[in-house]
């Protein structure tokens, strides 16, 4: 007998129609783009894009509705996302008796896609990409180093002493 994972249990351990609402959350995001990967992460179902966290799922303590986590839903304005005491994360609940709405769901994962494929969110470089690095210098009056790494479309500075 094959032992579920607990990503797997996850959706199982909630009751109907919690449970089918978030297979169908599921099924939505990850056919919004081929680099979207499912994960299991602190305890809960997040999904990944190109390595970094995009979204996940979870069902509100208080109201018992299931809802889409936004990683990056600060950087998006939409009326059905709230924040509620989060800085960064923003929430899309839904009422499990309603059919979901499938269409501004699918707006807002694109507008939450479109953060990492602009840049404006910068996705983990894959293992074996190499980096960048465009200048480096050795002072030699006080042996200090100086990086400079792009990454995407960010530039890091990375300033070190040599002992």
């Amino acid at each position: 007998m094959a032992v579920l994972s607990d990503l797997d249990n996850f959706y199982l351990q909630h009751s109907e129609p919690v449970s089918e609402t978030l297979l169908a959350l599921k099924a939505i995001i990850l056919k919004q783009d081929k680099d979207i990967t499912a994960a299991w992460k602190y305890r809960m179902p997040f999904f990944c894009y190109k390595g970094k966290m995009f979204c996940y799922l979870w069902v509100h303590k208080a109201t018992h509705q299931s809802y889409i986590g936004i990683v990056e839903g600060k950087h998006i304005e939409h009326p059905d996302l709230i924040i509620e005491r989060r800085s960064r994360m923003k929430i899309m609940l839904f009422d499990v008796n309603e059919d979901l709405p499938v269409d501004t769901i699918e707006n807002i994962l694109q507008q939450a896609l479109d953060l990492y494929k602009s840049g404006i969110i910068s996705p983990l470089t894959p293992k074996g990409e190499q980096l960048l690095i465009t200048n480096v210098e050795f002072p030699m009056s006080n042996y200090e180093v100086l990086v400079n790494i792009k990454l995407h479309n960010s530039t890091f500075d990375i300033q070190c002493s040599i002992l």
